[in-house]
């Protein structure tokens, strides 16, 4: 089925050295596991996603229509809808259906690009294993036992799907990064200046971002300024803005190697408000985003969009200005 595509990593070349040969298998092995990962992560989306849907319909028929309504459909869309974000961002990273601004990574010389991509790689890296480590922290932790307040179902259920998450989404760019090494590996020594340039580039670009932003915080720059100066140097470097976005709100609440924004103590924070805004505490309003992708995908399947269009076109497309308005 097209729903469970999955597009194939670039094949690695042959080569007779025992380096390449070890991580060309260990890239097959790893895009076995990702290609699995992403067929699970896709079965989850879809289910918790009709899930979601359901209760949402069965909770409005209840209400409006039976005049009856019914406790707790609210609480089991929100714990289905945060299984639907976590796997169908899962799926989205394997499937390279990420937003990445490359107006500055993809322009300039060779080893400028390569210098952008290794610190932009490094970043996403240390930012993975710091939420696949504090993620499974958190769905291991006290609070995760706590009860909700209708079905008295253990919090670890809805709190374990980012830790889920975390762990598929570090697999899809493990078994992408182990296939860039295979095929470098691949190349002999002759690779071996351009992962020292890049390399080198890369370490350049990231100390100078951090002295830039140490240096504007000590210079008496706004905090908020800082965290934003920081966002457009990840954001053109080429790193994913989902990603990007986490990256920016976990460092804003450390206080480490001279960044001091919004310390606080409790490791754990940044998570939990994800999860908690997300409709961990029962908040169902990004459930409206989810509604409406779903409404957009039976309109434009069923081709009801076209003819929304084509109808609306035909009644003031003709006009002064119309065809704004259709679009519109």
């Amino acid at each position: 089925m097209a729903v469970f595509a999955v597009p194939a990593l670039a094949p690695v070349p042959a080569s007779r050295g025992p380096l390449a040969r070890c991580l060309a298998v260990t890239s097959r092995w790893l895009e076995f596991a990702s290609n699995q990962a992403v067929r699970v992560g896709a079965v989850a989306a879809i289910v918790a996603a009709l899930f979601t849907f359901g209760t949402i319909i069965t909770n409005v028929v209840s209400r409006y229509v039976l005049g009856a309504p019914l406790a707790g459909p609210e609480e089991l869309s929100s714990f289905a809808f945060l299984w639907a974000i976590w796997m169908g961002v899962s799926v989205a990273v394997r499937r390279g259906a990420v937003t990445v601004i490359t107006v500055v990574s993809s322009r300039g010389p060779i080893w400028w690009q390569r210098s952008l991509r290794v610190f932009s790689s490094a970043a996403l890296g240390i930012l993975l294993v710091y939420c696949v480590y504090w993620s499974i922290r958190y769905a291991t932790s006290r609070e995760a036992s706590d009860e909700s307040s209708i079905f008295r179902i253990p919090q670890v259920y809805p709190i374990v799907s980012m830790a889920v998450g975390y762990v598929f989404i570090a697999l899809h760019y493990l078994a992408i990064v182990v296939n860039g090494a295979a095929r470098l590996a691949a190349q002999g020594r002759a690779a071996m200046p351009l992962f020292g340039r890049g390399l080198a580039g890369g370490a350049t670009i990231g100390a100078a971002s951090w002295a830039l932003c140490v240096g504007l915080l000590q210079a008496g720059v706004a905090k908020l300024a800082v965290l934003g100066v920081l966002f457009v140097i990840l954001t053109l470097a080429g790193t994913p803005v989902v990603f990007m976005l986490s990256i920016v709100g976990i460092l804003s609440t450390k206080a480490i190697g001279g960044l001091d924004f919004y310390a606080n103590a409790d490791p754990l924070f940044p998570f939990r408000r994800t999860q908690t805004a997300m409709g961990l505490s029962g908040a169902s309003e990004l459930i409206v985003i989810l509604m409406f992708l779903l409404v957009a995908e039976v309109m434009n399947q069923s081709g009801m969009s076209a003819r929304l269009i084509h109808w609306a076109g035909t009644l003031i497309g003709h006009l002064r200005g119309g065809m704004a308005y259709v679009c519109q």
